[in-house]
């Protein structure tokens, strides 16, 4: 949740894959915007102002109109889930933090944003996560304390003895 003014509050919805746009005085819902796949954080920098979102699982951040609430541009990120951004004291750099950076850092000066609505490039495919629903490469032959893989029963089986 980001303030913009006295009167207006960005709210990031993460489940829903939205931002909620709330007048504070009136205490309503004023819009909502569509930013698909885990929307985390939201903060207002350049000039015009703009709204830059980070979108966790497209790797990318989303950057708005803050009047007319229409997607601007989508800039590709280097890391995995961007979660939190910050903007300098200047205004004109933003600072985004991920989930899994492999201990590196993006910064977007705000004057190189795309101007254009082409859809972010694919920079790398994602890699499998021990812990998760995807599970690692099985190896042929491999086999651990417990169990062996029949591959290697069958090779073991096949060698001449040592005499």
């Amino acid at each position: 949740m980001r303030a913009r003014t006295n009167d207006e509050a960005w709210v990031v919805n993460h489940t829903s894959d939205s931002v909620s746009i709330v007048s504070l005085s009136q205490g309503v819902v004023t819009d909502t915007i569509y930013a698909k796949d885990e929307p985390c954080d939201v903060v207002f920098a350049g000039s015009p102002v703009r709204a830059y979102v980070s979108v966790s699982r497209t790797n990318a951040i989303k950057v708005f109109d803050v009047t007319t609430h229409a997607l601007v541009a989508t800039i590709p990120v280097f890391g995995e889930g961007p979660r939190s951004l910050a903007v300098s004291a200047d205004g004109s750099k933003i600072y985004a933090a991920f989930a899994l950076s492999g201990n590196r850092t993006t910064i977007i000066p705000t004057a190189s944003a795309p101007r254009s609505r082409r859809p972010p490039i694919p920079i790398f495919r994602r890699r499998r996560r021990w812990g998760s629903s995807w599970m690692p490469p099985i190896r042929r032959g491999a086999r651990s304390s417990t169990t062996r893989c029949p591959t290697t029963t069958w090779w073991r089986s096949r060698r001449a003895p040592i005499p």
